[in-house]
């Protein structure tokens, strides 16, 4: 039966004597009480406060480099396809093509990350998504390039993207202490927007420079050197305990949706991590029609809009990492939801250059408070023995992403860009009503 009060679960393999008396768990805990010895002499900031642990520093630059090429390979990929075809539909259908993966893969990759070795899954995914990109480069420096050659290394690269982020997902909690849970989450999010800034900048002015092709070599390298910092990364549960005694594959999935099903608090926090992102990303998707057909700009004013969304960003993971843990998490939510939302009605019909950007900067500070706390919230309350089932529906958000791509490129061919933000806009809005009177488990965090 549902209930808004936290499921029991199993014990979790934390508890496991044999994964205490392991050398990489010891290791670990040496490491996090050198951490908490220097954290109880004083530190004047928290902001990065997280960032004292060993494990978790390798592990923060390896997201620097994850990102670094999902934002390289999301500006190169719109850029390509609206290039090749001039159509808003084709846009949104090259987005909606990167769920697809992401959606067949997430169960499977949640119960791999809570049964098998977390290092040597990200590791493999690394590689294997940095080889499918210089493929793919060398595809469009000779030339060869279709558009259906940009679909299928959109669905290629989003299942390698779709288990190696997953696993990553699942790894934060066991890097440090459960104090620190907040500010590590926020600090992820910080090495996100950081590349969100940078980034999209870069991509642009690389297009102009050495084209579409160069980027994606640039991809490349970002996916071999996260492969380099997962090697020196220890983890105290890499899912080996117990072999003999776990149940099947297909056991431990079912178990995981029946524990989602059955846990008031973590439905409602999946619920709000992934249906507003259907309202608010499809900007990313038509952040070319604005660039081009709107502000009449080239690659490089592209990249400057993306990076003023980053920079916002940044701002608003910096300010929730210095916070700490958060009292009021639902007044939070909400409002950083509303203000988010509402920022993409009023870009959508500014006019003024300066003024879009600083609406955009505002609009990606609130979205980051809004998905950094749920984030962190939601593998708060969850077990260690459940979280890589829990994170991976919770990393269907990149899917819903493409597929609000999908709904405003259509909306864009029929209405215009500005009227298509508008109507997912407003929906989003009433989204947050209803979820306010419908989600009482939310209210009570």
């Amino acid at each position: 039966m549902s209930t808004d009060e936290p499921a029991k679960h199993p014990q979790t393999e934390d508890a496991d004597p044999r994964i205490h008396r392991s050398p990489v768990y010891r290791s670990s805990q040496a490491a996090d009480r050198d951490a908490d010895t220097d954290a109880r002499r004083g530190t004047r900031f928290r902001t990065f406060t997280a960032l004292q642990y060993l494990n978790f520093r390798y592990f923060w630059l390896g997201n620097l480099g994850s990102s670094a090429a999902q934002w390289v390979q999301q500006v190169t990929i719109s850029w390509l396809v609206y290039d090749l075809t001039g159509s808003a539909v084709m846009l949104g259908l090259v987005n909606g093509m990167s769920a697809l993966p992401f959606a067949l893969t997430a169960p499977f990759a949640g119960v791999m990350a809570d049964r098998m070795d977390r290092r040597r899954l990200m590791m493999a995914t690394a590689i294997f998504t940095a080889v499918a990109s210089l493929l793919f480069g060398l595809d469009v420096l000779l030339g060869y390039v279709e558009v259906w050659h940009v679909f299928a290394f959109t669905f290629i690269a989003g299942s390698g993207r779709g288990i190696h982020m997953t696993v990553r997902q699942a790894v934060t909690a066991t890097l440090v202490p459960r104090r620190d849970l907040v500010n590590a989450v926020a600090l992820g999010s910080v090495s996100f927007n950081i590349t969100r800034v940078i980034g999209p900048g870069i991509g642009g002015y690389l297009i102009a420079i050495i084209g579409t092709a160069g980027n994606f070599f640039v991809q490349a390298g970002c996916y071999f050197a996260t492969f380099v910092t997962i090697i020196p990364l220890k983890l105290r549960q890499e899912g080996e305990a117990d072999k003999k005694s776990r149940p099947s594959f297909f056991r431990q999935m079912t178990d995981g949706f029946r524990y989602v099903v059955d846990n008031g608090p973590v439905r409602s926090l999946l619920i709000l991590g992934l249906v507003p992102l259907f309202f608010i990303f499809p900007i990313n998707a038509l952040m070319p029609i604005f660039a081009k057909d709107i502000f009449k700009m080239g690659p490089s004013g592209f990249g400057i809009m993306f990076t003023a969304i980053g920079a916002g960003s940044l701002i608003g993971t910096l300010v929730l990492a210095s916070m700490g843990d958060i009292r009021h998490k639902a007044l939070v939510f909400y409002v950083a939801l509303t203000v988010a939302i509402g920022m993409l009605i009023v870009f959508a019909w500014t006019r003024s250059l300066p003024l879009a950007l600083l609406v955009l900067a505002i609009q990606g500070a609130f979205q980051m408070v809004y998905f950094s706390l749920n984030n962190a919230t939601l593998q708060l309350i969850t077990p260690d023995n459940m979280r890589g089932r829990v994170m991976s529906l919770n990393m269907l958000d990149t899917a819903m992403i493409p597929l609000g791509g999908f709904a405003g490129g259509m909306l864009a061919e029929a209405f215009g860009a500005p009227m298509a933000l508008t109507v997912l806009g407003a929906t989003g809005l009433c989204f947050v009503v209803v979820a306010f009177s419908l989600l009482p488990a939310v209210r009570k965090l």
